[in-house]
Order: structure tokens, then C-alpha cells, then sequence
């Protein structure tokens, strides 16, 4: 049978994470986080007459 810990309600505690902080040059994650703020970059720098073009969704 599993022992589990009892959960309190009355905790008061929170973590405070930030992801921007843990991006590793070399990994994957840091590599997909470059292209999707490049894309973010460029689609913002598009005038606004071409972007219904360059849409991703």
C-alpha cells in the first residue's frame, strides 16, 4: 500500500520560477526557444499589409 504524505491546506509557501534562467546554451530547449522568438520578431517587424500572409495559425 502506498504511504503518501498528508497535504496541508494552510501552506503559505510559493516557489517563484523563472524559465529564462534555466535555458542551457546547447540544449533543445534553448534552441526552440531562439526560433520561436525570432519568429515572434520577425512577424512583429512585418507591415501590417503583408502579415495576413505570414500567419501561422
Amino acid at each position: 500500500m502506498a504511504r503518501f504524505k498528508h497535504y496541508d491546506y494552510n501552506q503559505t509557501s510559493m516557489v517563484v520560477i523563472n524559465y529564462q534562467n534555466q535555458l542551457q546554451l546547447g540544449t533543445f530547449e534553448h534552441a526552440l526557444h531562439y526560433l520561436v522568438r525570432s519568429l515572434e520578431r520577425d512577424i512583429r517587424q512585418t507591415p501590417p499589409d503583408t502579415r495576413q500572409a505570414h500567419r501561422l495559425f
